[in-house]
Formats: structure tokens, C-alpha cells, sequence
């Protein structure tokens, strides 16, 4: 093998015989990666550790969610940004035993790989004594900047970064009056109002369905793009033209229908 990985807490591989020192014996240059929940170091080494632990202790989940609401304990997904971590980690460790003929024990922190996709809260505090709030799908500068409820329980997301892109939004809803008040009459106005503005655009798009929010902004230039259902993501004409779905045939189950790779070659 080139690689070797493994998801246990420290000290597992060793005791079954099969820790680094005993693979480097055997292939001087072996690659190994040990993910575990919260590195092989430190106090907290020896911890146990699931997708919401990392969230957790990563300090994702307190910055994910509503100001008066609970921290969102996100699960799967932090696995997933551990195990892509850990894909590059290893990318890098190849290349360097490409370029040296040297291997390497790569000591992989799941919690640390939610840290630093959390690193510019954890800079605005360090530079400007900031701590981080939740603040929904909301943005620290643009407004509008939420998702908004359509006909059948659907959403749309809608972003506006420019003054151009604010009078074009106005146009596709026929300048209503309430578009042209002060407090809605800079950037900086409709960000400190964004609890009115998202209620009067709101009151807008219950009335046309996700997909027609959709073409109707971005025909102006205005970025908006609905949000699908898993049923949507089947049916979508993008989605089906791309071949995300494939049929496949398995010798025992049969025809199935499943999602191919997010890739094409």
C-alpha cells in the first residue's frame, strides 16, 4: 500500500500491532493518516468523538443558526470536511515522498479541520475583540441577503451586492413605494433594516413559485436561485442534462436509480 489510514482514538493501532512504526518497518516510505476526534496530543487526546463533538469543539456550531435561537449541532457535514482534509493532507504527503522518497505520520484533529473553516472569527477577535454571533443567512455587509418563502412551502435565496443590482430588484417588482422610503435608500439603510425589508420581500415572492423568482431576478441581473427539494434535484432540467442520476444495475437488487460522481473525466 502507499497509504495507510485509520479512524480510531490514539493508541488503537499501536495496541493491535499495526501502529506507524511497525508499517514503517515493513515500507520505509509508507503514507499514514491517523483522524481521530481530537488530535494524538494534548489533554483532550484520548476524547472520543462524533460529527456534532467536532461542530462542536471546532466552534461551528455556535456560529451556526439564529441570534435567538440554540447552536445548530451540524452532523454529517463535518465529517465530510474532515475526510476532505484528510484527502489533501495525504495529496501533500505523496507529493512530498515524490519529490524526497520520504513517507510520512500525518496526526489529523477533526475538530481542528472545523476551526479553520471558521478562522475569520477567530481572527476578528484576535485583531478587533469581536466575538462572532449567529446571524442566520444573513451577511455582515449586503441586505437583502436571506432566503424567502414562494407558493407550495418553497424558498428562494436572494443576495444584492450593488446599487444597480438594488434598482434592477425594484424594477422586477414594480417599484413599489415602500422601495423608494429612506430607510431603504442605501446600502448601509437597508442592512440596518433588514427585518422590514425582509418582510415586505417576502410578501412579494409568496406569490410566485420558487423557479419564477428565480428567472424573473436573474433576468435583471440580480443573483436568486431557488431552493430545491431532493425531488426538485431529480427533476431539474440542469441536474438531468448533467447525468447526476444514472441507472445502474445490481446483480441482486436489479435496476436502481443512483447518484453518479460529482465529476467528469
Amino acid at each position: 500500500s502507499d497509504v495507510v489510514t485509520e479512524n480510531y482514538r490514539p493508541g488503537v493501532m499501536t495496541k493491535l500491532g499495526l501502529g506507524y512504526d511497525v508499517l514503517k518497518s515493513i515500507k520505509p516510505d509508507i503514507v499514514m493518516l491517523s483522524s481521530s476526534a481530537l488530535g494524538a496530543e494534548g489533554p483532550e487526546s484520548g476524547y472520543a468523538g462524533f460529527a456534532p463533538t467536532f461542530a462542536a469543539l471546532g466552534g461551528a456550531a455556535h456560529l451556526t443558526g439564529y441570534p435567538d435561537k440554540r447552536p445548530v449541532p451540524l452532523m454529517g457535514s463535518s465529517d465530510l470536511r474532515s475526510a476532505s482534509t484528510s484527502a489533501f493532507a495525504i495529496l501533500v504527503a505523496l507529493y512530498h515522498r515524490a519529490r524526497t522518497g520520504e513517507g510520512q505520520y500525518i496526526d489529523l484533529s477533526s475538530t481542528e479541520t472545523i476551526a479553520i473553516n471558521v478562522s475569520d472569527s477567530i481572527i476578528d477577535y484576535m485583531m478587533n475583540g469581536r466575538v462572532a454571533i449567529r446571524k442566520g443567512n444573513r451577511d455582515e455587509s449586503m441586505a437583502p441577503h436571506n432566503v424567502y418563502p414562494c407558493k407550495n412551502d418553497r424558498w428562494v435565496s436572494i443576495v444584492i451586492a450593488t446599487e444597480d443590482e438594488w434598482k434592477s430588484f425594484c424594477r422586477v417588482l414594480g417599484n413599489p413605494a415602500w422601495s423608494a422610503e429612506e430607510r431603504f435608500s442605501d446600502a448601509h439603510r437597508r442592512w440596518l433594516n433588514q427585518d422590514a425589508l425582509d418582510k415586505l420581500i417576502g410578501e412579494w415572492t409568496i406569490n410566485y413559485t420558487h423557479y419564477e423568482v428565480m428567472e424573473l431576478l436573474q433576468k435583471e441581473g440580480v443573483a436568486a436561485v431557488a431552493a430545491l427539494q431532493g425531488v426538485e434535484l431529480y427533476t431539474d432540467p440542469h441536474i438531468k442534462e448533467r447525468n447526476v442520476s444514472v441507472d445502474v444495475v445490481h446483480p441482486t437488487v436489479g435496476k436502481r436509480v443512483a447518484l453518479g460522481p460529482p465529476w467528469k473525466f
